[in-house]
């Protein structure tokens, strides 16, 4: 076993799973040091394949799936064939992501906005009980910011992934306003319109490291990559649908003497 545990715990903590639509995220318990086994690689199709598995009993250990509200039943029960026929674990509970994200900041009422890779989902949270009829659901996930970088700097995915979440953050409006006229007049071909300075910025250029090039060379990221990845998020389209749109909209929706609660 790579873990040790007191013996006066009579009880294993639960292994918890998070399934997304990227990545799947595994844990034990924040306290413990878990000690990954050797990796398996295999093959399918062209693509190649690396799993990964914790050193430990699962007949000992009870499962927590951490599952959105949209999950299909053929999902979990396919899940749950496995983790009880194969690995035999004792139980298995079903929770709700955006009720789970509450349980962290030891609050039961809370208004959760969850943006996943495809899609961001807000629902109202009051005294432990999702609102379904106040829920708000888009296609503005953190896919929109991988492609907008992705325009710019063609490298793996993994690499973007990284870059997303260590360079790229959101601007204040005057500042995604300032950038966007700048853009626009850049590739304007008046030359009137080329005269606009861009904003200002501490450096011109965020000097990121990536291990992964050969050389240890660095990737210079432009500032206005950095401050406009996020504004898809927030420009509206042609339904005038944003993350502040469906967090207005989800507030409205929610019944009036639990509103004061959540904002």
């Amino acid at each position: 076993m790579p873990i040790y545990e007191p013996v006066i715990l009579g009880e294993k903590t639960p292994v918890i799973f998070d399934i997304g639509y990227v990545y799947t995220k595994a844990l034990l318990d924040v306290d413990l040091l878990v000690n990954p086994g050797p990796a398996l690689f295999f093959q399918l199709g062209h693509n190649w394949y690396i799993l990964l598995y914790l050193l430990v009993n699962p007949k000992e250990r009870r499962v927590v799936l951490v599952e959105s509200i949209l999950t299909t039943n053929i999902l979990k029960n396919l899940i749950g064939d496995v983790l009880f026929n194969h690995f035999e674990v004792p139980s298995i509970i079903c929770a709700p992501a955006h009720l789970l994200a509450t349980f962290t900041l030891g609050i039961s009422s809370a208004l959760v906005v969850d943006c996943g890779y495809q899609e961001a989902v807000i629902i109202p949270i009051c005294e432990g009980v999702t609102i379904l009829s106040a829920w708000q659901s888009s296609h503005l996930g953190s896919q929109r910011i991988h492609q907008y970088v992705k325009l710019d700097i063609n490298l793996g995915e993994d690499i973007l992934e990284d870059i997303k979440v260590r360079a790229c953050f959101v601007t204040t409006l005057s500042r995604a306003r300032q950038w966007q006229i700048w853009c626009e007049s850049s590739e304007n071909e008046n030359k009137e319109d080329k005269n606009v300075e861009p904003p200002e910025v501490g450096e011109p250029h965020f000097v990121y490291a990536l291990n992964s090039l050969n050389g240890g060379r660095h990737l210079n990221i432009p500032s206005c990559i950095r401050e406009l990845a996020a504004e898809p998020l927030f420009t509206s389209d042609n339904d005038h649908i944003t993350i502040a749109t469906m967090v207005l909209r989800s507030i409205l929706a929610s019944p009036i003497d639990v509103r004061s609660s959540r904002t």
